[in-house]
């Protein structure tokens, strides 16, 4: 199922339910939801019952998730750019002692790197990809892609290959701590 068919799918129900869902709170379990169908609505289902409202946002799905909020991904990716390896590895242990999932926070690095690079060699596809962005990320994510900086097609292909070792490492953020290590100095 494409993300726009599962983005359908939990609207149709949401609705049925009489629930309010965000948009970007649709697309993020649509996106978790992996295209498969039932992991979708199952995501949904644990949703609709944590929430005390009607109405759910994107932070309410983050938290039944355990994912990490979108900014702190964002910062990440922006001390990458800048070499910052103290303050990566700072948000890395954030992210894990505040009980968020390692290795989705490391999608949607991933997802943000993509999308500079997007921006840098086929902006058209990049303004259609970035729909669930906020302004400012996009806005960031341009300037970034005109820069000369560390984000590169060899990084991402890095911070791919990492995906692997950080979801089968008894300690997640260790595979990554040891990439930016090397990659930022």
């Amino acid at each position: 199922m494409s993300l726009a068919d599962a983005a359908s799918l939990i609207q149709k129900t949401a609705d049925t339910e009489k629930i309010t869902l965000e948009k970007d709170a649709v697309e993020l379990i649509a996106k978790r939801g992996d295209g498969a169908y039932r992991d979708t609505l199952g995501i949904l289902e644990q949703v609709i019952q944590s929430s005390s409202s009607k109405k759910i946002t994107r932070e309410d799905v983050e938290k039944v998730l355990k994912a990490p909020h979108h900014e702190l991904v964002h910062e990440f990716v922006k001390n990458i750019v800048e070499k910052k390896l103290s303050d990566c590895i700072e948000t890395l242990h954030t992210v894990h002692d505040d009980g968020h999932a390692v290795d989705h926070f490391w999608e949607n690095v991933i997802s943000e790197c993509r999308l500079i690079l997007l921006y840098r060699f086929v902006p058209t596809l990049a303004e259609t990809t970035a729909k669930e962005f906020s302004d400012t990320t996009i806005s960031d994510l341009r300037v970034w892609a005109k820069e000369k900086n560390i984000i590169n097609a060899q990084l991402l292909a890095e911070f791919l290959g990492l995906l692997d070792e950080v979801k089968k490492s008894s300690i997640p953020y260790i595979p990554v701590e040891l990439a930016l290590m090397r990659i930022l100095t």
